[in-house]
């Protein structure tokens, strides 16, 4: 397919060889309807209901700071027509897809940038067409953003030095949004995600463990917390473990290898356990919620002894039951009422 010479663009402030091609295809007839080909870097992709945005970070390997900007182009696409939109920046880097977000017509962004030789944090909105609305800078001087949720008027995102800050920033007005809440915690959450009834879920290190026999583990475990965000301003931690043997987790790596169901209250994930502090094994392990708020480990099933099998490994329920599927090795099938094995396929 060759695109035409109208079709081609070139970033502003590109630095790049490499070419970034939008097509849009018409699912029935397997035919293109359109193209662009936008040459720049695309190290972030987000696509809203209506527009697709590139970010691309920037670096100045001349500078003691290195990461200088992301550049950002979006096009709009309707009806499979392709249309490049606008062009924007924004000092310092996203940490991943969940730290930008589209809403109401406006685009927010959180990033992590270099202020007087150390770290610091910012959160941008920007109109449709990428022009600054609003900025909060100097958010958590020295820390870096380490995960991040929009959920609606309110953004959620937790920063990272030696301790877990969760703060909550006030998204109601675009041109001046506020901190309206801050909590403080150990370690810090990797990943969010909405976990129904005004609660959030956090996955990520325990950065400060120390086990029953007072020691120092070789590794920071994995630790689970789920978060009161009923009210913003008034962030409560609900409970939190660590699971001492544990010390990789699929959902840090690939947010796609997590099952979650709000409703029933259930999320599960492959992990990699130091078993016996010299034994390294893969496991699924799927947790509730309970009444009493406490996770509750209701499958956990061993995958093998390697990472690959930790990595590939996925989740789904489907009706009242719940299948663990290995591409690597096995599958198997248990009921949600009991949580007991039904069947396996190797």
């Amino acid at each position: 397919m060759l695109i035409p010479e109208g079709h081609v663009f070139i970033q502003k402030r590109c630095r790049q060889t490499t070419y970034f091609v939008i097509t849009a295809l018409k699912v029935n007839e397997t035919e293109f309807s359109d193209e662009r080909a936008l040459l720049a870097g695309g190290d972030l992709l987000y696509v809203s209901k209506n527009r697709i945005y590139l970010a691309d970070t920037e670096y100045d390997w001349n500078s003691f700071s290195r990461c200088v900007s992301t550049e950002l182009v979006s096009f709009t696409y309707e009806d499979g027509k392709l249309c490049k939109d606008s062009e924007g920046q924004v000092q310092g880097y996203l940490n991943d897809d969940y730290s930008i977000d589209e809403y109401n017509g406006y685009l927010r962004i959180l990033t992590t940038y270099t202020d007087n030789g150390g770290s610091a944090n910012a959160l941008y909105i920007l109109d449709d067409k990428l022009r600054g609305v609003s900025v909060l800078k100097r958010i958590a001087e020295g820390e870096t953003i380490k995960s991040a949720r929009f959920m609606g008027d309110t953004a959620y995102f937790v920063t990272y030095r030696n301790t877990d800050p969760l703060f909550a920033v006030d998204l109601t007005d675009e041109t001046d949004p506020r901190i309206i809440g801050y909590l403080k915690i150990p370690g810090f959450s990797a990943y969010l995600h909405p976990f129904g009834d005004g609660l959030l879920l956090g996955i990520g290190y325990d950065t400060d463990y120390i086990d029953r026999y007072g020691r120092t583990l070789w590794y920071d475990p994995v630790k689970l917390t789920v978060f009161d965000v009923s009210d913003p301003a008034d962030i409560k931690e609900v409970y939190t473990e660590t699971l001492e043997a544990v010390y990789s987790a699929s959902v840090l790596e690939n947010r796609n290898a997590f099952f979650c169901d709000p409703e029933k209250k259930l999320f599960g994930f492959s992990a990699m356990a130091d078993t016996n502090r010299s034994e390294y094994e893969a496991y699924y392990m799927l947790f509730s919620f309970d009444e009493y708020q406490e996770f509750i480990p209701e499958i956990q099933r061993k995958l093998g002894e390697s990472e690959y099998q930790m990595k590939d490994a996925r989740g789904v329920s489907i009706g009242d039951y719940f299948y663990i599927m290995n591409p690597s090795d096995e599958h198997a099938s248990y009921s949600l009422k009991d949580y007991k094995l039904i069947s396996e396929v190797y």
